[in-house]
C-alpha cells in the first residue's frame, strides 16, 4: 500500500505541479484505482482527481473527463463487495462527480429510491450527498431540500439546509445565503 500511494501521491504532485496533465494523471487513476486495497488513499486519490478536473482541465475537455471519472466511479462502485467501505467511497465519488443526463437520472433515482445499487445503504448522510448534487446540478431545488428536512430535521439537517439553499444556482439564492452569513444571528 505504501509504495501505491507514494506513486499515487507523486502523479498528484506532478499534476498540481503542471509536470503531468489532467489527461494522464486521470488514466493512471483509473488503471490504480480498482485495485487500491486502502480506503483512506481511495478517499484522498478521488477528491484530487476531482479537483484536477474541476481546475486545472480545459474548458473544451472538462466535461468529457468529468464523465469518464464518474462513469468508472459508477462501475467500481457495482463491483466493489457490497456493502464496504471501498463501495462507499466510490460511491460518494461518483455521486460528487455525476454531470451527464444518465448520471444525475441515476443520482436522482437513488435519492428517490426508484434505484438501486446491490449493497449500497443509502443512510441520511448519503441522501444529503445526492440532494447536494442534485441541486449543484440545477435538478433539485428548495421544494426537495424542504422534503428532506422533514425527513431530517435534526441540527446536521439544519445545516445541510443552509448549505444547500446557498447552493441552489440561482442569483436570488446566492444573494439570500450572502445576506443570511452577514446579518442572520441565528
Amino acid at each position: 500500500a505504501l509504495p501505491r500511494a507514494l506513486v499515487l501521491g507523486a502523479a498528484w504532485d506532478m499534476t498540481r505541479d503542471a509536470e503531468i496533465g489532467t489527461a494522464d494523471y486521470l488514466k493512471l487513476v483509473l488503471a490504480g484505482l480498482p485495485h487500491e486495497g486502502d480506503v483512506g488513499v481511495v478517499q484522498q486519490v478521488v477528491r484530487q482527481l476531482r479537483t484536477a478536473i474541476e481546475l486545472y482541465a480545459t474548458d473544451n475537455h472538462r466535461p468529457g473527463y468529468q464523465s469518464e471519472f464518474a462513469d468508472a466511479l459508477l462501475a467500481m462502485t457495482r463491483q466493489a463487495a457490497p456493502g464496504s467501505d471501498h463501495q462507499l467511497a466510490f460511491a460518494r465519488g461518483f455521486i460528487a462527480t455525476a454531470s451527464s443526463d444518465d448520471a444525475l437520472n441515476l443520482v436522482a433515482g437513488l435519492h428517490d429510491g426508484s434505484d438501486q445499487v446491490t449493497g449500497l445503504d443509502i443512510d441520511t448522510e448519503l441522501r444529503w450527498s445526492l440532494l447536494q448534487r442534485l441541486v449543484i446540478m440545477g435538478r433539485a431545488g428548495s421544494a426537495e431540500i424542504a422534503d428532506e428536512l422533514a425527513r431530517d430535521n435534526t441540527a446536521t439537517g439544519q445545516r445541510h439546509v443552509a448549505f444547500l439553499e446557498a447552493a441552489i444556482p440561482s442569483a436570488k439564492a446566492k444573494s439570500a445565503a450572502w445576506q443570511a452569513a452577514l446579518h442572520d444571528a441565528d
